[in-house]
């Protein structure tokens, strides 16, 4: 008999390092640095290197969380397609 292994993993990834926000542009606006575009890369090949392929990305609209979730599917081989973008995700808090 075959079993089928039907565990998920639900991963929760912050976007990666955000450039500080200029009085002239929005924090919604916010662009990942130099560092954060490293970050993403990385955490990418980890993901990949650990065979932790999602099949669904789910992000903010936010420029940063958006940069993050397509730099996360090209170092996944991922087509865009997998990012599943979302406007209530920008003002949700993890409390603190």
């Amino acid at each position: 008999l075959n079993t089928i292994d039907m565990s998920k993993r639900l991963l929760i990834i912050r976007h990666a390092e955000a450039a500080p926000a200029p009085s002239s542009l929005k924090d919604f606006d916010r662009h990942l640095t130099d560092n954060g575009l490293i970050q993403a890369a990385k955490l990418g090949h980890f993901l990949l290197d650990e065979q932790i392929i999602p099949q669904v990305i789910v992000s903010s609209k936010a420029v940063r969380a958006s940069d993050t979730a397509q730099l996360l599917a090209e170092q996944l081989h991922l087509d865009e397609s997998v990012i599943h973008p979302h406007d209530t995700l920008y003002n949700i808090s993890m409390g603190g």
